[in-house]
């Protein structure tokens, strides 16, 4: 009986677990197969911010009233927080509609609409240019108009400011090009007539559309896009850094031992008696042994005697330093040259014993002669920082406008990215930078590819130029 009883209990879980999985994106049964589905989904399930009926239909094809929109929209702005930085001590406006008794429900919504409007909207519209007349009637259908006011004024600005063309619709209109900035941000669409039909009532599927694009619009102001740091070396060369080997096997393997030993001791601060056999007890000594022996990793070598041997004077490490950047102007015109894993931090090493046009110099005759994109990379971010720590703010913007154009890791293209909006607003002013980022953005979308990687540097730049835009 007990068996029988579990195996109920478990045909029970399975069906309810496959009814789940089955119908969890069609939990409304009219939203079977109907175009809005993934926003519906999104709107009711994910935010909560409209609700079905209970006859467990959306009836997404019903007309959305303005009360309703509102409240939703207004929903949609606390939960992404956008009600932080309201001053609610401010005395606002007093709203003119006389069917809003104070304190109810939809009065408080509609009253913080109406100043989260005028304290951060980024455009001249008011709630009473959207909601005319001194009644608000909430029980109307919005209209499409009303409705793309709504969202502009509490979206951010386009990149773009491109004009549609559309039959219906007259630049003779108020908040023509209000309308206009709704289109280019991609929240509103034309029909494929050619049509805008401001007057079309609403339907629930298209306020869920409208709210899912807001929020994804919104997003933008989640992030920081003009966060300035500077990027370090280290940030690339994470991994020990070997420098270049020399293909002698014997001496390759003294010299990896050696500097493994001194990360090793570096790390623990000894080696155990019993794990003796796994490490050079006397690591420096054989860097010393290799150096007298000519080996020829002598960049990788003069690194690891200057970082850890104590017992060398400042005049001998001066000595292992100029030795290394002697050789590195010697060699520059070799190929493997430009192929040294661990070239920044020797040159950061350097910078304690050289001064700084010096080390420049140095810097960018590699970058310069270097064919190799990634090692390339590595010397420009040096000469870059160099030239921060100098305040030649034009020189850093020329490295990184270059580097820009070369492959590297997608966390650090975005810092760099990042980075040179800054400096360019800075330098030139927003409206400059905006201009340059515009075709960078361009440049990047027209590439073609729609891999997540583009796809991430296409949004960085409408971020970036949004934030630009919006600075007042």
């Amino acid at each position: 009986m007990k068996k029988l009883i579990k195996r109920v209990i478990l045909a029970f879980l399975t069906l309810t677990l496959y009814f789940q999985l089955s119908f969890a994106n069609t939990f409304f049964p009219d939203m079977s197969n109907h175009w809005g589905q993934e926003y519906v989904s999104w709107v009711t399930e994910e935010m909560d911010l409209l609700e079905g009926f209970e006859d467990g239909s959306f009836r997404p094809n019903e007309i959305i009233t303005r009360g309703e929109f509102l409240i939703a929209l207004n929903n949609l702005l606390y939960s992404m927080k956008r009600y932080h930085d309201i001053d609610f001590t401010i005395v606002m406006d007093e709203l003119p509609y006389q069917d809003l008794q104070d304190n109810t429900m939809l009065f408080n919504h509609v009253k913080e609409i109406q100043t989260y409007i005028e304290q951060s909207s980024y455009t001249n519209i008011k709630l009473e240019d959207i909601f005319v007349g001194d009644k608000f009637q909430l029980n109307k259908p919005i209209n499409r108009y009303e409705s793309a006011l709504l969202v502009r004024a509490v979206m951010t600005p386009p990149v773009e400011n491109i004009r549609h063309h559309y039959s219906d619709l007259s630049s003779d209109i108020p908040f023509y090009y209000e309308i206009m900035e709704v289109i280019n941000n991609g929240i509103m669409r034309g029909y494929n007539d050619g049509t805008i039909r401001p007057s079309r009532e609403v339907t629930r599927a298209e306020a869920a559309t409208l709210l899912y694009r807001v929020h994804r619009d919104l997003m933008y102001l989640k992030e920081n896009y003009l966060d300035f740091q500077p990027i370090k070396g280290e940030e690339i060369e994470k991994k020990l850094p070997l420098f270049q080997l020399t293909g002698d096997e014997d001496e390759d393997q003294l010299f990896i031992n050696a500097i493994t030993s001194l990360e090793y001791i570096s790390f623990v601060g000894y080696i155990p008696r019993n794990e003796s056999h796994l490490y050079d007890t006397e690591p420096t000594k054989t860097l010393w042994q290799l150096k007298n022996q000519n080996y020829g990793n002598l960049i990788g070598n003069n690194y690891y005697l200057i970082l850890y041997d104590k017992g060398t004077g400042i005049e001998r490490k001066d000595e292992l330093v100029r030795e290394g950047l002697l050789y590195l102007n010697e060699e520059i015109k070799y190929e493997d040259i430009y192929k040294i894993d661990g070239l920044y931090k020797f040159l950061r090493i350097a910078k304690q014993y050289v001064d700084d046009e010096e080390i420049i110099m140095l810097a960018e005759d590699y970058y310069q002669s270097a064919s190799n994109e990634a090692y390339k990379v590595r010397a420009g971010l040096f000469i870059a920082n160099e030239y921060l720590e100098l305040n030649e703010t034009k020189a850093v913007i020329d490295y990184y406008r270059e580097m820009l154009s070369m492959e590297m890791e997608l966390s650090i293209k975005k810092q760099l990215i990042k980075n040179y909006a800054y400096l360019i607003s800075q330098e030139k002013g927003n409206p400059t930078a905006v201009d340059e980022l515009l075709v960078m953005r361009k440049n990047t979308v027209e590439d073609g590819d729609n891999s997540g990687e583009l796809e991430e540097l296409r949004k960085l730049y409408t971020g970036i130029i949004k934030q630009l835009i919006m600075e007042r």
